[in-house]
């Protein structure tokens, strides 16, 4: 009875979980696209030698549960353009001090330009990676972007992101 239990057990393999889907993919394999969450904030970080890509970011609960941000290691943000699938929030920062932000929001086909009041109005700040005043060209650093609220309350399962740099 016992060589019988054994020769069973012998042929018996662990059960393997099926892998997860790939949680981001990019169109140019030279890109780097990265996400983590940390304390509430789900971190996006893109870094792009050419300077001008695509990426498709899935999206769980769990990174849909607090803030969403971007974090585009560029020297410039000619235009970053955020799809949901429900809406489209293309964005663009200008090369010359102060710097100012323009924003359109899509939906439904219908586009309209935000202003900063605005509550899908996303949050641009340069952060340089020293203490210096950010200036662009950002030779060290990333445009981070706090997209509203509301845009990753939609019930969407993908990200699409594109960018493009001034200077790529």
């Amino acid at each position: 009875m016992m060589l019988v239990a054994t020769t069973l057990l012998a042929g018996c393999q662990p059960v393997k979980p099926p892998a997860p889907p790939q949680q981001v993919t990019t169109t140019n394999s030279e890109d780097t696209v990265t996400v983590a969450t940390t304390e509430g904030v789900t971190v996006i970080d893109v870094v792009s030698p050419r300077g001008i890509g695509a990426a498709q970011v899935r999206l769980t609960p769990a990174l849909t549960d607090g803030s969403l941000q971007v974090r585009f290691h560029l020297q410039g943000l000619e235009q970053a353009t955020f799809d949901n699938g429900a809406m489209r929030l293309t964005l663009s920062v200008a090369s010359h001090p102060p710097y100012p932000v323009s924003q359109t929001l899509t939906r439904n086909g219908v586009s309209r330009a935000l202003s900063a009041g605005d509550e899908l109005w996303a949050t641009v700040v340069l952060t340089p990676d020293d203490a210096a005043t950010p200036t662009i060209p950002l030779m060290a650093g990333a445009f981070v972007i706090t997209l509203p609220a509301s845009f990753s309350d939609e019930a969407a399962s993908t990200l699409s992101i594109r960018w493009i740099d001034f200077y790529r």
